[in-house]
């Protein structure tokens, strides 16, 4: 489960929480100036990606980061967290991300 907190109402996660989160959900790391996760479905490299930076694992992920790597995988923000939390699981993301591409 992830490590979280609540600063008031927000919610923030570890650094190290969001990555390993994401690894668990088809994503693979590549370095470069930053942490670059890119999104894989059935063995195919997709369009989805997004980063991090290589910072402390015990940092938080304070909320616009959080709300921008929610935009960059195409998740609400509650969508987002339930996603790191992992109650949004792998195969629930590859199937919305097949039905998005059945619609385009």
């Amino acid at each position: 489960m992830a490590e979280f907190s609540h600063a008031g109402d927000l919610i923030t996660f570890k650094s190290r929480e969001v990555e390993s989160a994401i690894c668990r959900k088809g994503f693979k790391r590549s370095n470069t100036d930053h942490k670059r996760f890119v999104f894989y479905v059935d063995d195919k490299e997709t369009r989805i990606h997004t980063k991090l930076s290589h910072g402390s694992g015990s940092e938080d992920i304070g909320r616009p980061l959080m709300k921008a790597m929610s935009k960059q995988l195409n998740l609400s923000n509650d969508e987002f967290e339930k996603f790191i939390e992992c109650t949004f699981t792998e195969a629930m993301y590859a199937e919305r991300y097949r039905n998005e591409l059945k619609k385009s």
